[in-house]
């Protein structure tokens, strides 16, 4: 699905975007049966990083961390080929179990940006691939979300790219110059149950 330019959308649609992607979360969690409710489902930002150093936790490790004990994201050189998909997460990754995970957009925080696209699979399916390189003629705000238009009205809808508990999970990109490390960061929200990470209140 089409990524649209975070500095050409207005706030109301940024603000939409992740609204829709709480919806989404909650609907998959009671699709895949891990709640009876959208009331008892605990929604947060999705943590990747150093999976087997990491101070407090992880949900999906990286393929190379770029520091030890990394939480948060960040893609390590020795992960990147020039001009090319490269996988940032660790070999096998899978969401974890009773937990779903929707992704809507990326803001790229690396000094001198160079991604071109992004591209996400389960298993042997590619479910999208963003092209993202228009995304970049902003310097105030580098990054962009996902919509897809309206057949009837040709309106934006907020889009999401989404995966079920134990589905296998990779995210590859392009980048034009593999040989630093980049700091692209994907808006994804996390579901699971209350009383894993978070308490009801």
């Amino acid at each position: 699905m089409p990524v649209v330019a975070a500095s050409d959308l207005p706030k109301e649609y940024k603000v939409a975007a992740y609204q829709n992607a709480i919806n989404t979360v909650k609907e998959l969690m009671v699709q895949q049966g891990i709640v009876n409710s959208p009331d008892d489902v605990a929604i947060r930002e999705l943590l990747v990083g150093d999976a087997a150093n990491a101070a407090d936790f992880v949900d999906l490790g990286v393929k190379t961390p770029v520091a030890t004990g990394q939480e948060g994201w960040g893609e390590d050189a020795a992960d990147l080929t020039n001009y090319a998909f490269s996988n940032i997460l660790e070999t096998n990754a899978k969401v974890p179990d009773n937990k779903v995970i929707v992704f809507f957009g990326f803001t790229d925080l690396t000094a001198d940006p160079d991604l071109v696209a992004i591209k996400f699979v389960r298993g042997s399916d590619t479910l999208d691939i963003w092209e993202v390189e228009h995304c970049y003629k902003s310097s105030e705000e580098v990054g962009g979300f996902s919509f897809t238009t309206d057949s009837e009205s040709g309106e934006l809808v907020p889009y999401c790219v989404s995966y079920g508990q134990n589905d296998p999970i990779s995210i590859q990109m392009i980048f034009r110059d593999g040989s630093a490390d980049k700091k692209v960061v994907l808006h994804a929200l996390i579901g699971e149950r209350y009383g894993d990470r978070i308490s009801k209140s």
